[in-house]
């Protein structure tokens, strides 16, 4: 009985070893992939936004959910929904809820959600939170680190223009907001209390 066994184990892995050995994937994905590699950076921006905001958005965390992730379980939480660029860096993800009584000073709109207070910068928007945590761009597929940085700053820049817009002007009129956007906690954070967010879609009303 137990050669029999062996037997059955040792064909099943044959063949998941002559199946992975012919495995190719599908020629549009390839091609996709490639064409994606010649693409300068405010085209992949562009790309990947009109693409993948949709399905970023459903995979986007409730905030409750989050803070209640992170303090049981900081190390699933991060492997399961995080993003680290590399070793010691900051953990990006990517938050989504509703809320009420928001408020604008210092070109920055406010508001407190499952008592966290919450900072969306209207003017000055920097670093590449957005890029991280949205998981649409690999170092590795970048010739060099400047396009790299650069795609930060192109989706900064959309951010600011598209997103953020016009909204500034009638800032004072909105008591409620719709969000989904990114954020960075430290490695080692079991709660927090502030929050900075660089939103891929903010609807004010």
């Amino acid at each position: 009985m137990n050669k029999v066994i062996k037997y059955v184990i040792f064909a099943a892995l044959f063949l998941m070893a002559l199946w992975f050995s012919f495995y190719t994937e599908p020629l549009s994905v390839r091609k996709e992939r490639e064409a994606l590699k010649q693409y300068k950076p405010e085209q992949l921006v562009e790309h990947y936004w009109m693409t993948g905001l949709s399905d970023l958005e459903a995979n986007a965390l409730e905030v409750g959910n989050f803070i209640t992730a992170l303090q049981n379980d900081s190390q699933a939480l991060r492997e399961n929904s995080g993003r680290v660029l590399g070793i010691g860096s900051n953990v990006c993800y990517v938050l989504k809820g509703e809320a009420d009584d928001i408020s604008f000073a210092d070109n920055e709109f406010h508001f407190t959600l499952h008592g966290i207070e919450f900072t969306i910068p209207a003017k000055y928007i920097f670093g590449n939170t957005a890029r991280d945590a949205c998981g649409w761009f690999n170092i590795d597929d970048f010739q060099n680190t400047m396009d790299f940085n650069a795609v930060s700053a192109c989706m900064n820049q959309r951010i600011k223009d598209l997103v953020i817009g016009d909204k500034v002007q009638h800032a004072a009129e909105y008591t409620k907001c719709r969000f989904c956007g990114s954020i960075e906690v430290k490695p080692d954070a079991k709660s927090v209390e502030e929050l900075t967010l660089y939103p891929y879609i903010l609807e004010l009303q």
